[in-house]
């Protein structure tokens, strides 16, 4: 059994990758998902946390699950400079 190597990409494949359109849109791979369809009849700048958490914690895929937790993330930063609760 080999053991894989974990490794970040760099800039540069990022950049490869986004040309190829290899990657996308993260959530091109949840189009025609009820998911998809749950996250659509929302607004994610103004949800509650508890449903943005709920739909992060459901999601169909990896990315689609990290583009959700960036949103939060971003809004808990904002939340945390401004004094407005998330």
């Amino acid at each position: 059994m080999t053991v894989e190597e974990f490794h970040l990409p760099t800039s540069l494949d990022i950049v490869n990758q986004a040309k190829s359109g290899e990657l996308g849109h993260p959530l091109k791979s949840a189009e025609q998902t009820d998911w998809y369809v749950q996250l659509d009849h929302i607004d994610v700048f103004i949800a509650d946390r508890e449903t943005l958490e709920a739909l992060a914690k459901t999601a169909p895929s990896t990315r689609c699950h990290d583009w959700l937790q960036g949103i939060i993330d971003t809004r808990s930063m904002f939340a945390a400079v401004t004094g407005v609760q998330f």
